[in-house]
């Protein structure tokens, strides 16, 4: 059976599947945010720490760490929130967006 002949329910579920493939589902539906600003990274499964997040990175435009790699940001103050994600900024003008954050 082809995938023309599945339910368009299984479809979608399937076109969902292969969009977030290689990246956090939550990732890429912070990434379809205009944030109005350069972002420099998005933060999965962040756990704020005092005025840092420990996180698993995704999308570093410093390329300086991979996609998956646990990070530590400077200090970080929230900007704004939108749709269930957080923008936050550090002194240094460096933008990140928490896609998920644990709960303390």
């Amino acid at each position: 059976m082809s995938n023309r002949e599945w339910p368009e329910s299984l479809q979608r579920g399937e076109e969902r599947q292969s969009a977030c493939q290689g990246l956090p589902c939550e990732v890429v539906r912070a990434q379809g945010v205009d944030w109005s600003v350069h972002i420099d990274a998005y933060l999965f499964s962040a756990a704020r720490v005092g005025e840092r997040y420990v996180a698993l990175v995704y999308n570093d435009q410093s390329r300086k760490s991979e996609d998956g790699m646990t990070v530590a940001t400077p200090p970080v103050w929230c900007v704004e929130e939108r749709e269930g994600f957080k923008l936050v900024r550090t002194a240094g003008g460096d933008h990140y967006v928490i896609s998920s954050e644990q709960s303390s």
